[in-house]
């Protein structure tokens, strides 16, 4: 069934979807991620741009522990190698998807009249993990899970990672004081 899925997704592929799959996917790498958000987006919310990184951080640890005990193949590796280069990491869950859904999720709470996009552009990022043949659609919807509980286990204990925030800035001035 999930192999069903994916060849459905991509019979409707053209150049266009290509362009996307690869924006969209290299949007939400983790490494370019951190980046891009902190220079356009939070610069100026400095609580939200802590909340991102330190959820994006815990998020990416749970994912590769969850890669690692699951160590599912992806299918791109013996059937889609157009649009897989060297990705030798596991398929559950999708990494790129669960960090989209973690930064809808938080992002939502700091910009709430922007939800629906943010939401939007996180269901886009699984849809063409699958139209790339990256993942199965079980890897998609278990990353937008794993995105969506740590974002909002984070924006629950929001007051505590503030509080860890203001330790961290005051070790750091401290440091630079001297």
């Amino acid at each position: 069934m999930n192999l069903e899925i994916i060849y459905f997704i991509q019979a409707l592929g053209n150049p266009v979807y290509d362009f996307f799959a690869i924006v969209f996917s290299f949007f939400f790498s983790f490494w370019f991620f951190f980046f891009t958000i902190a220079a356009i987006y939070l610069v100026k919310n400095l609580r939200a741009l802590f909340m991102l990184i330190t959820a994006s951080a815990a998020t990416g640890a749970v994912v590769e522990l969850l890669k690692l005990l699951i160590e599912r193949v992806r299918p791109g590796l013996d059937i889609f190698p157009k649009y897989v280069s060297m990705s030798y990491s596991s398929s559950f869950p999708s990494g790129h998807t669960a960090l989209a859904f973690l930064t809808a999720v938080i992002l939502s709470k700091y910009y709430p009249k922007y939800a629906k996009t943010f939401y939007t552009v996180a269901f886009f990022v699984g849809y063409f993990r699958l139209y790339m043949g990256v993942h199965y659609l079980t890897d998609v919807i278990g990353g937008a899970l794993v995105g969506c509980i740590m974002g909002l286990t984070f924006l629950l204990y929001e007051k505590d990672v503030m509080s860890f925030e203001a330790k961290i800035l005051k070790r750091l001035k401290s440091k630079f004081k001297r």
